[in-house]
């Protein structure tokens, strides 16, 4: 979600996030109190819609983000540093497919 919401700066509504990651509103929920709990998003409401927020990360969420996501990419070096240029192009091309196939299922 932190990911989500980083790509998004102005911030997502509930529905957006459950859509992108394709969960639950009710999953989205119990996370974003969580991470609001705790500094790292905020609610602001949607002008001309009482019942809308929109979350954001807070500059401590987006700092907490960026050094976890930083983290993770050296991970992802590590783990596909000996793969060839074919071999990642059919890893993309089978999640590619794989993304296909979930989307027409859903």
């Amino acid at each position: 979600m932190m990911s989500a919401l980083h790509r998004h700066p102005d911030g997502l509504k509930m529905s957006e996030i459950s859509r992108l990651l394709r969960v639950s509103n009710g999953n989205i929920t119990g996370i974003v109190d969580k991470l609001t709990d705790e500094g790292l998003a905020l609610r602001v409401s949607v002008a001309g819609d009482r019942r809308a927020n929109l979350i954001r990360l807070t500059p401590k969420g987006r700092a907490l983000f960026a050094d976890h996501a930083a983290v993770h990419e050296g991970w992802i070096d590590e783990l596909l540093g000996s793969v060839d240029a074919d071999g990642i192009a059919n890893m993309t091309a089978w999640l590619d497919e794989l993304t296909t196939h979930h989307e027409e299922e859903t």
